[in-house]
Formats: C-alpha cells, structure tokens, sequence
C-alpha cells in the first residue's frame, strides 16, 4: 500500500473510533511517504490534532514543525491543494502557544 492509501484506511479507523490502528496507520504514512508530501503534511496534521487533543503539546509541535519547514521552504505548487491544512497548523500553533501556560 502507498502512503496515500494508507493515509485514507487511517482516516477511516480514525472515524470509526480506532486509535490504535489510524495511529498504526498514519505511522505507516510516514514510513511509505517518501516524496508524496501532500500525504505526510497531512498525515503530521492529524497527529498534530490527535496530540492536541490529548494534551501533549510537544508532541504537537514536532508534527506542526514538520508541516511549518515544509511551507516555509515550499514554492507555491503547494499552496492551493494545502491552503487548508497550512492553515490549521497555523492555528494549532497559535492555540498551543496562546495556552502553553496551562503546561504542568
């Protein structure tokens, strides 16, 4: 299976209330992704989410990093199928540094 397969089956386990299996999944994302970046930018956003949301915030911004490097170094053949996703690492971001306070 490529990446963006992988990428959809954990999207899948993930709305179907699967942790194990669409973090499984979206690892496998990671390690097949190669140079299908539109896959592994929005496989580290999921993560990002899922760390979000389970509080580990240093988690997050590893994967929100990766997404950051990517845009930032990116020319603009990226811009319109990812528009949406750099924006929500960039508002992961900002809710992650507007609320790093709440770290114990």
């Amino acid at each position: 299976m490529n990446a963006e397969l992988y990428l959809k089956k954990a999207t899948l386990q993930l709305a179907r209330g699967l942790e194990t299996e669409s973090i499984e999944s979206l690892n496998k994302v990671l390690e097949t992704g190669g140079d299908d970046k539109i896959s592994l930018i929005k496989a580290h956003l999921i993560f990002a989410e899922y760390y979000v949301m389970k509080g580990n915030s240093p988690k997050a911004e590893e994967h929100l990093s990766y997404i950051s490097n990517i845009y930032e170094d990116s020319d603009e053949e990226f811009d319109d199928l990812l528009n949406d996703e750099f924006f929500e690492a960039d508002m992961l971001m900002d809710i992650i540094e507007r609320f790093r306070f709440l770290r114990k």
